[in-house]
């Protein structure tokens, strides 16, 4: 079974995949929370409440608080994404439980991947493009220290 940070981490891929907003600041201004509190949640620093999960949940219609909370049941009340037909649904009595191929499962969880390389590698962008600036600087001093000694010869 998933954990809750797991579950809460594949509701998120899952709005951001629907585009209900572009990234997870962006998903943060729309849950009025600031960055930092959103963060650690997402990390397991802060404990994940009621409140907040409401509130992702208020975002798409589709999102099952129960599953989220508690890890019983789907991801999705709805399991029909993109034209996929090909949920079961099963009853006794009063519950209903829903079956589905684990395909958006799977593809959520890749989308968390991808999220995750695309951010580290942003960051190593970064990170030598910095390390290039500074090496511009050093350059640009040293031509312009050869530059005042050329006019200092002559």
């Amino acid at each position: 079974m998933d954990t809750d940070i797991q579950r809460l981490k594949r509701a998120v891929n899952y709005l951001i995949y629907k585009e209900v907003a572009e990234t997870e600041s962006d998903l943060a201004k729309r849950l009025n929370c600031t960055k930092s509190y959103f963060s650690q949640v997402m990390n397991g620093k802060a404990k994940i409440s009621d409140n907040f999960v409401e509130r992702l949940c208020s975002l798409d219609r589709d999102l099952n608080k129960v599953y989220i909370t508690t890890g019983e049941g789907e991801l999705l009340t709805s399991q029909t994404i993109d034209g996929d037909n090909n949920t079961q649904v099963r009853g006794d009595g009063n519950k209903v439980t829903t079956h589905s191929s684990s395909s958006l499962d799977k593809a959520l969880d890749e989308i968390g991947e991808m999220r995750k390389a695309l951010t580290e590698a942003m960051r190593a962008n970064q990170e030598a493009l910095r390390v290039n600036q500074e090496n511009t600087s050093r350059l640009l001093g040293i031509l312009e220290n050869m530059s005042g000694k050329q006019e200092s010869d002559r």
